[in-house]
This record gives C-alpha cells, sequence and structure tokens, in this order.
C-alpha cells in the first residue's frame, strides 16, 4: 500500500520541528544549549541566578542541586541558602567555590 506523500511531509516536519527558543538562538547567533539548558548567571563569588530549573533536588548550606531539562546545576560553596525560587527562577547567595553541570545519566562534567 503506497502512502500518500501528504503523511510523508507530516512526518517529515514532525521530525524536524524546532522550538520556538531553538529558532531565536539560531537566528540570534546564541549557543543552542540556551533552548535546551539552564541559564546560569554568576555575578562575583556571592550570587547565582539559575534559569530553566524544574526542581530542587538537594539543598544543603554547602551544595545545592538543581534539576534541568537535560542536565543538573550543582553550585558548592559555603553559606548557601536561597534568596528566591520561582517561575523556573532561582537565586542563591552565599560564598560559591564551584558550580558544576550533570546530565542525569553521568557525573559531573
Amino acid at each position: 500500500m503506497l502512502k500518500k506523500s501528504g503523511e510523508r511531509s507530516k512526518r517529515y516536519q514532525k521530525q524536524n520541528k524546532e522550538s520556538v527558543a531553538e529558532k531565536l538562538c539560531r537566528c540570534m547567533d546564541l549557543p543552542s544549549d540556551l533552548a535546551n539548558g539552564n541559564l546560569v548567571e554568576i555575578r562575583g563569588r556571592g550570587s547565582v541566578s539559575v534559569c530553566g530549573c524544574r526542581k530542587i533536588l538537594l539543598y544543603s548550606h554547602d551544595r545545592i542541586e538543581l534539576e534541568g531539562k537535560e542536565f543538573d546545576t550543582v553550585i558548592v560553596g559555603k553559606r548557601l541558602e536561597f534568596t528566591g525560587f520561582g517561575d523556573k527562577c532561582a537565586e542563591v547567595c552565599g560564598l560559591v567555590d564551584r558550580i558544576e553541570f550533570r546530565r542525569r545519566d553521568e557525573g559531573c562534567l
């Protein structure tokens, strides 16, 4: 049985569909991982903003782990605390030693 060309083109369009965020990144010459990952903004050693996080995986005064769409963001330091969390963005203050990115099926990158 032959398939209609319309069915084939719909399947092709579905496989190659780009999200709005991916199109924006491509058009603005931004890294494509901004569309799928967390956006991390570091201000000195004392403040970090993470946008694109889904939930808090771990919260202690020396380590915070945030779940993202494709990878997790790990903030390591001293006296870490949340100053805000909402609309998929987290604000963390404290003495930040390092920030790690980890895929869920791997260790830290």
